[in-house]
């Protein structure tokens, strides 16, 4: 079984919807999701979080050449504390996006998160309301908070301190 997780993990053949163990779990690791004309927003909130010392997944950052990407992203997810979809217009298109697979992909792992623990945690990034229809339906169930423009006021960065465990 061991050797099986060490080649899966190496290969990035690990199935995206077979939850992280504890020990597998990157205590405090943030995965940031969002629209690609959304970047600069996204990065704001990134640098802010990594400012305030936690350890944030952000696609530009952390993909190299020859990184076999949608598995790494999908590794990510799996392995992440917390997840955080980036809600803006720009997310309302009905457009085949890649922002989605993440999206999916992380209410899968959602599904087998043991109650009461905190996984998704949806921010506002401009003035598009959590209700909207092109979202999904769980998202609506979460409390949302809002970071406008990727500017994260201290009660955010509170929440998100203590829901990834970091603090």
């Amino acid at each position: 079984n061991e050797l099986y997780r060490r080649w899966s993990e190496r290969s990035g053949a690990v199935d995206p919807n077979d939850p992280p163990s504890p020990e597998e779990k990157s205590p405090g690791a943030i995965f940031l999701s969002y629209a690609s004309e959304d970047r600069g927003a996204a990065e704001k909130l990134k640098n802010r979080l990594e400012t305030e010392g936690m350890d944030v997944f952000f696609d530009k950052d952390r993909l190299e050449g020859a990184d076999e990407w949608d598995k790494k992203i999908r590794r990510n997810i799996r392995h992440c504390s917390l997840f955080l979809p980036l809600i803006s217009k720009n997310t309302l298109t009905l457009d085949r996006r890649y922002f989605r697979v993440e999206w999916n992909a992380a209410l899968e792992i959602e599904k087998m998160t043991p109650p009461g623990e905190a996984f998704l945690f949806p921010i506002l990034i401009d003035e598009t309301s959590i209700r909207e229809e092109n979202l999904p339906s769980r998202f609506e169930a979460l409390q949302a908070m809002s970071a406008l423009g990727g500017e994260a006021p201290p009660d955010l960065i509170s929440r998100i301190n203590f829901i990834a465990g970091t603090n």
